[in-house]
C-alpha cells in the first residue's frame, strides 16, 4: 500500500514554555558561573601532549548526584556522531569521550567537561558553550530530577506555565534547521503510519524500523544544529523540543521491538487482537502529539481522539495476561515501557487541553 507523504502545514512549533528557574530558562552558561561559583570557573592548563595548545576543564558538579542522565546523553551524541571521530559513551561508567573540531572532549555525568587541544581560554569557553547547547536536552532539572527534554514535553509538570507558545517558523533565527526536522518528522509518520497498520503477530518489520529510526534521528540532528546557531534559551527550547519527541519515539520504538522479541510464537487470537489494539492505540497517540507540536499528519478528529485516548487501559489488561503473552518477560522492562506509555498520554492530553497545533 503506497501512503502519502504528511505535509508541513503552515510553518509553526508549538513550545512549552518553562519557569525561570527550570533548567531550560536559565542553561548553565559560563557568565552565570563566573558571578555565581567561582570554584566552578573553568580551569586553563598546558596541554602536555602538544605544545601551545591548553586543556579546559570545569566542574558543575554538587552534592555528589548526577548532572546528566547518560542515557539522553549517548542518544544525542550518537544521533550527532556524524560530526565527531571516535565517539565513545558509556553509560555504565558515566562518561563519553570523542573528538570535535581537533579537540578531544570528555563528558562525565556528575558534570565535569574536560577540553583538550584548545587554542586558548576562549577557545576553550567557545567550545564548551557550544557542549552545553548540543546536550541540554540530557541535563537533568533540579526541580524534578528529569532530563530537561522531559520538561520540554509536559513531565515536569511544576516548569510549566499554563499555555503553549505558537512559535511562527518563517519568522524565526535560522528557521530553516527547524523546519529540516519537522520536514524529517513529516517521513517519520509516513513510516509510523506503515508501522501502525502492521501487526504484532507478524515477524518486525526490520527495514521499516531502520527507516524509521533514521528519520527520527535526522530530527534530533536538526533539533541538535539549530541548538548551535540559537540567541537565546527561549530560542533553544524549539531544538530541546524537537530532540525530546524524536527521543521519545525512538525510545518508544525500542520498548516495543523488544516486545515482539519476547512475545511466545503461539498466542490465542484474542490476545493478539488486544496486542495489536494496544500498538495501534500507542502510535495514534505518538501521531496525535506530532501533530499538535508541529502542525503535520491527519486532521485529529472526536473519533480519533477515542481510539487513542485508552492505551494505558489496553496496558493494564495485556499485563494481567503477562505470563500468556512474553517468554522470560523482564518486569523492570515492562514497568519503563508503562511510564512511557503514561508519559505520551499525558503529553498529548495537556497539548489537547491547552490549545497545540492540529493539522
Amino acid at each position: 500500500m503506497v501512503m502519502k507523504m504528511p505535509e508541513l502545514i503552515d510553518g509553526r512549533l508549538t513550545v512549552l514554555r518553562t519557569s525561570d528557574d527550570c533548567i531550560l530558562s536559565k542553561g548553565f552558561g559560563l557568565e552565570d558561573l563566573k558571578s555565581s561559583d567561582e570554584n566552578r570557573v573553568i580551569e586553563i592548563s598546558p596541554c602536555a601532549s602538544e605544545r601551545g595548545k591548553v586543556m579546559g576543564e570545569i566542574d558543575l558538579s554538587g552534592e555528589n548526584r548526577p548532572f546528566l542522565d547518560m542515557e539522553t546523553l549517548c542518544l544525542l551524541l550518537s544521533s550527532y556522531k556524524g560530526h565527531f571521530a571516535n565517539l565513545k559513551c558509556s553509560t555504565d561508567l558515566g562518561v563519553a569521550l570523542f573528538m570535535w573540531k581537533a579537540r578531544r572532549i570528555y563528558i562525565y555525568e556528575k558534570g565535569k567537561f574536560k577540553i583538550r587541544f584548545a587554542h586558548s581560554r576562549e577557545d576553550a569557553e567557545r567550545v564548551l558553550d557550544s557542549l552545553g547547547r548540543l546536550i541540554l536536552g540530557s541535563v537533568l532539572c533540579e526541580k524534578c530530577n528529569q532530563p530537561s527534554w522531559e520538561c520540554v514535553l509536559g513531565e515536569c509538570g511544576i516548569c510549566l506555565p499554563e499555555k503553549p507558545e505558537v512559535v511562527d517558523l518563517k519568522s524565526g533565527f535560522n528557521a530553516q534547521l527547524l523546519s529540516s526536522g519537522i520536514k524529517s518528522f513529516s517521513g517519520a509518520l509516513e513510516k509510523l503510519q506503515e508501522l501502525k497498520a502492521r501487526s504484532l503477530s507478524e515477524k518486525w518489520p526490520v527495514r521499516l524500523d531502520r527507516s524509521l529510526k533514521r528519520k527520527l534521528e535526522e530530527a534530533v540532528e536538526s533539533g541538535m544544529n539549530f541548538a548551535l546557531e540559537a540567541r537565546s534559551f527561549e530560542d533553544l527550547k524549539s531544538g530541546v523540543t524537537l530532540i525530546g519527541v524524536a527521543r521519545e519515539n525512538l525510545l518508544m520504538l525500542d520498548f516495543e521491538r523488544k516486545l515482539v522479541k519476547h512475545k511466545k510464537s503461539e498466542i490465542p487470537e484474542r490476545l493478539e487482537g488486544l496486542l495489536d489494539k494496544f500498538h495501534r492505540a500507542v502510535w495514534g497517540v505518538e501521531e496525535s502529539v506530532v501533530g499538535r507540536l508541529f502542525g503535520i499528519g491527519r486532521t485529529s478528529s472526536e473519533e480519533g481522539d477515542a481510539e487513542n485516548s485508552a492505551p494505558m487501559d489496553i496496558l493494564s489488561e495485556i499485563m494481567s495476561f503477562k505470563d500468556q503473552f512474553f517468554e522470560e518477560m523482564d518486569n523492570d522492562m515492562l514497568k519503563s515501557f508503562e511510564r512511557r506509555v503514561r508519559k505520551v498520554s499525558r503529553c498529548n492530553r495537556l497539548l489537547k487541553n491547552t490549545g497545540g497545533l492540529e493539522s
